[in-house]
């Protein structure tokens, strides 16, 4: 289900271009990103009858730590590496045998690409979730990362940090 899309959508300000993406110090803002912005739009994906070892080599291949899984074009899941660990590893199911249907989480929630990163981060760390499917118009868009959100947090802090230790220089 799209979560910027229920209740929390109230507060989530209107989505604005982000032609002028800058505070004011003419430097990136993180409040004014977006998912769509940030999202990776090459995230594997797999059909449900897709087996974990095949889920598992496409994870390899890609880098990535999760694959989306879809039918008729229709996301219909997530298959993370704590999911391969905690219901295929730990419970001793045979990767080759088993489908992705059987174990991967099927409840997805969702944001459209004009979600802000600072609401999208507080889903993700409120349902202590890693990745985020991000959807437009019914299609996936791409795939949120938290650690991708952290890095864009980071940056925004060390621009801060820079622009602070300038102010200092030029006072003294």
């Amino acid at each position: 289900s799209d979560v910027c899309s229920s209740d929390l959508s109230s507060s989530i300000p209107d989505y604005k271009p982000p032609v002028q993406n800058t505070s004011t110090s003419g430097h990136p803002n993180l409040a004014d990103r977006r998912a769509g912005q940030l999202c990776s739009t090459e995230a594997p994906v797999v059909r449900r009858a897709t087996s974990v070892s095949e889920c598992a080599r496409r994870m390899r291949e890609n880098g990535a730590d999760c694959v989306l899984v879809e039918e008729n074009g229709t996301l219909c899941g997530i298959f993370t590496d704590n999911d391969m660990v905690r219901k295929v590893v730990s419970a001793k199911k045979d990767p080759l045998t088993t489908a992705v249907e059987q174990v991967m989480s099927s409840k997805v929630f969702t944001i459209p690409p004009d979600c802000g990163i600072l609401q999208a981060v507080l889903i993700m760390m409120d349902n202590k979730f890693r990745h985020m499917p991000v959807v437009k118009d019914g299609a996936t868009f791409g795939l949120l990362y938290m650690h991708h959100c952290i890095a864009a947090v980071l940056s925004q802090l060390r621009t801060t940090a820079q622009i602070g230790r300038a102010s200092c220089r030029e006072r003294v």
